[in-house]
C-alpha cells in the first residue's frame, strides 16, 4: 500500500510539474511571438515575413520536439515507476548480430534517440523504440492523438504560407514582364530600360504603406 501510495504522489507530482512547465513555455512563446510580429510588421518587408514564419514553424517544431522527448528520456529514466519493471532504456536491441544494452549507450545518444522518437510521434512516423510499461504506452497514445492533429495544421498553416508566397512571387513576376514587353515594344535605350526596370522592382517589393481606408475598425 505504501509503494502504491508513492507511485501516486510521483505521478501527481509529474503531471502538476508538466502541466506548470507547458503554461510557462506557452506564456514565453505567446509573448516572443507578439513582440516577433510588431518588429516584422514595422521594418520587414512581407515576403521576408513570410520566409520568417517558415522558419519560425519549424524552430517551435524543433522546440516541441525537445519538450517530448525530454519527457521521454524521463520515463525511460524511470521518474515514474514502472508496471512491468523495465523501460525503454533498459531495453536491448540488435546491432551487426551483437546485442546492445541501451542503458550502457551515453546520453548523448539517448537524448538524440529520445527526440528522434518525439518527432516520430508528432509526425506519426515510425521508429524501432516501443513503450515497456504503462506509463510509456500512455505518453506514447496521448503523442499519437495529439500527432493527429498537429500534422493537419502544420500542413496547412505551412501550405497556407507557401501558396501566399508563391502568389506574391508570381504577381511580381507578372508586372515585370508586362514591363519588359512594354519597355521593348517602345524601344527604350537598353541602359535606360536596365534602370527602369530595377526602380520598379525596388518599388514593388516594397511594402506599401497602410492607408486609414485600409483600417476596417
Amino acid at each position: 500500500q505504501g509503494g502504491g501510495t508513492t507511485n501516486g504522489l510521483r505521478i501527481l507530482r509529474f503531471a502538476k510539474m508538466s502541466r506548470l512547465v507547458r503554461i510557462i513555455g506557452l506564456l514565453r512563446v505567446f509573448r516572443l511571438a507578439r513582440i516577433t510580429e510588431d518588429l516584422l510588421d514595422r521594418y520587414i518587408s512581407e515576403g521576408v515575413q513570410m520566409i520568417f514564419r517558415i522558419g519560425t514553424i519549424f524552430l517551435a517544431i524543433v522546440w516541441l520536439n525537445h519538450i517530448i522527448g525530454c519527457s521521454w528520456y524521463a520515463l525511460g529514466r524511470g521518474f515514474l515507476s514502472s508496471d512491468t519493471g523495465t523501460t525503454w532504456v533498459s531495453s536491448k536491441f540488435d546491432v551487426q548480430d551483437q546485442v546492445v544494452d541501451m542503458s550502457s549507450l551515453s546520453p548523448v545518444y539517448l537524448y538524440v534517440t529520445s527526440l528522434h522518437w518525439a518527432m516520430a510521434q508528432i509526425t506519426l512516423g515510425a521508429i524501432e523504440l516501443v513503450a515497456s510499461n504503462t506509463s510509456e504506452r500512455i505518453f506514447n497514445i496521448c503523442l499519437l492523438f495529439a500527432g493527429l492533429i498537429f500534422s493537419s495544421t502544420f500542413v496547412s498553416s505551412l501550405s497556407a504560407t507557401m501558396i501566399s508566397l508563391e502568389m506574391r512571387a508570381t504577381d511580381l513576376n507578372r508586372r515585370m514582364r508586362l514591363l519588359r514587353q512594354f519597355l521593348y515594344q517602345e524601344r527604350v535605350d537598353a541602359s535606360l530600360s536596365l534602370r527602369v526596370r530595377q526602380q520598379v522592382e525596388n518599388r514593388l517589393r516594397r511594402q506599401p504603406k497602410i492607408s486609414v481606408t485600409d483600417v476596417d475598425v
